[in-house]
């Protein structure tokens, strides 16, 4: 290709490559990129609500501790009335939904075996602390237990005793 200088008697000579076709090459990479790009925000997006369902879901989170705990033999297979009531209680007083989630996670990248063993040694570590046998499920704290979270009469009881340390000085 020859082109005229300002002058118009000044003529040089280029040789010029033509990129149409890099541009069309150009087009597939892009297009396979937008295509993988949906594909991943799609699975993304589907991970997402599983793993809400997952937290919020309050069936779902006693029937995963369970299933752990029937696997390291701490409950029998279907449990007992008294079994499902401590389990229930496990769950949603002890481990509570963060707790649950982190166990489940926990389960998701590592295996079975591991997830299992973690979540028996909580159950067994809550049972010896925080529940008495002699008594129904109902009453699981007996007043010479530690409590997970102080009762509103403990804590007033802690208060006067707080109150009465500063008046002694």
């Amino acid at each position: 290709m020859k082109v005229r200088g300002q002058d118009l008697g000044n003529v040089q000579p280029y040789t010029v490559q033509c990129v149409l076709p890099i541009n069309a090459y150009n087009e597939k990479i892009y297009m396979f990129l937008w295509f993988w790009m949906m594909f991943v925000a799609l699975a993304s997006g589907v991970s997402l609500l599983l793993w809400m369902c997952r937290a919020f879901v309050y069936a779902d989170r006693v029937r995963f501790v369970e299933n752990h705990l029937q696997i390291g033999d701490r409950v029998q297979t279907p449990p007992g009335v008294r079994e499902a009531e401590l389990a229930r209680k496990f769950t949603m007083d002890y481990l509570r939904q963060d707790g649950s989630l982190l166990l489940r996670l926990i389960a998701h990248n590592t295996d079975s075996i591991t997830t299992t063993e973690l979540i028996c040694s909580l159950w067994d570590g809550w049972k010896e602390n925080y529940v008495d046998t002699s008594t129904p499920v109902t009453g699981t704290a007996a007043s010479h237990h530690h409590h997970l979270y102080p009762n509103t009469m403990e804590l007033n009881g802690l208060r006067e005793m707080k109150g009465y340390r500063n008046e002694k000085k």
